[in-house]
């Protein structure tokens, strides 16, 4: 059974991937990369246009009635639809953004990849008779990045172990799969290719013998340890923002950053 800070650390590690952050700003991420089957994608651990999860993880922001939600509600077909101005509209893209600072949306996100993803992966691995919180890690991120079934089914097949039994053969199987994946996406097209890093990042954390995921541990650069899995939000962008009374607001280089500023941007894109 895993503790809630090595699910929480399981889900950093995935995080990075996705992201490249460790930061409760990674809630805000717009990714849009030419030639990316998934098209747009978006948020903590990066849901796309295309699965169609991106359209029900803006819809559950919607009803729950998020600091954005009138502004992207008309836009509920669209990704529903899968439309291809979800991928080019900028001013959806800055509103997507903005919402990233939402206490709703952070909350909407949380539920939603445990519900769709994190669950799943979860359910699988104890399927599977694992116990080690980096073998759920490495479940979780064939989950969200896609082919998990196809290529677990091979090296089950090639090790003839649908289930792992105990934990000689769990550390085994998890080592055989990380090298058939990495093998796997060394040969796919360019940008699939590219992802081969999350695969280099558990040899070493298996490697390291890190199969409790014990902190703090350095993946890809970044540090996870108990201060940054525990950080409920970002550092404030102003000290005027911690004050009672709101600020000026002005037109100015570098531009004000902020709630404050995501709500007045909101309002005028809506005016």
């Amino acid at each position: 059974m895993l503790t809630a800070l090595q699910k929480k650390t399981a889900q950093a590690i995935v995080q990075i991937f996705e992201t490249g952050s460790l930061t409760a700003k990674s809630y805000g991420t717009v990714t849009m990369v030419k030639g990316d089957k998934g098209r747009l994608t978006y948020g903590l651990h990066q849901t796309t246009v295309q699965s169609g999860n991106l359209y029900l993880l803006m819809k559950a922001y919607v009803e729950a009635a998020g600091e954005f939600a009138t502004t992207l509600k008309p836009w509920l077909p669209y990704f529903a639809s899968k439309h291809v101005k979800c991928d080019t509209d900028k001013n959806l893209h800055a509103i997507l953004r903005q919402c990233g600072d939402d206490p709703i949306m952070r909350k909407t996100q949380d539920e939603f990849f445990d519900r769709i993803y994190w669950n799943r992966a979860a359910d699988i691995a104890r399927d599977m008779g694992f116990t080690q919180p980096l073998s759920f890690a490495v479940v979780y991120d064939s989950i969200v990045h896609g082919a998990w079934h196809r290529l677990s089914k091979a090296v089950s097949t090639k090790l003839n172990m649908a289930r792992v039994g105990n934990l000689v053969n769990e550390k085994k199987w998890i080592t055989a799969y990380v090298l058939h994946r990495k093998v796997w996406l060394s040969g796919q097209y360019e940008l699939l290719t590219k992802t081969v890093y999350r695969m280099q990042a558990f040899d070493k954390l298996i490697a390291n013998n890190a199969w409790q995921l014990a902190l703090p541990l350095r993946v890809r650069g970044f540090d996870i340890t108990q201060e940054t899995l525990g950080e409920e939000s970002p550092p404030r962008a102003s000290a005027a923002e911690d004050d009672d009374e709101p600020r000026l607001m002005l037109f100015m280089a570098p531009p004000l950053r902020g709630m404050d500023v995501a709500v007045l941007k909101n309002n005028l894109l809506r005016l």
